[in-house]
């Protein structure tokens, strides 16, 4: 997973009805991030009404929640010992 597509999991799950697809542009986020995201299941999107505009609404989903809970795994640390 890569920073930004991290970056946007963490927002989403700061946000509690989610946020706009318009708001996550403005934050930085492209629509092929999005539909990566969507496709590995980590979000989703739902379309909405509202004053009879047609709006996307994107959600983390459950299984995006749990990457963002699984400790990242850490690099092994050299053994290399360099003199002093």
């Amino acid at each position: 997973m890569t920073r930004q597509q991290r970056r946007a999991l963490e927002l989403l799950a700061g946000s509690r009805g989610g946020e706009t697809e318009a708001m996550m542009q403005a934050h930085g986020f492209t629509i092929p991030l999005m539909v990566k995201l969507a496709t590995a299941g980590l979000i989703h999107v739902v379309s909405e009404r509202i004053n009879g505009m047609e709006i996307a609404r994107v959600k983390i989903s459950d299984a995006g929640l749990a990457v963002l809970t699984t400790p990242k795994p850490r690099r092994p640390r050299s053994r290399l010992r360099f003199p002093a």
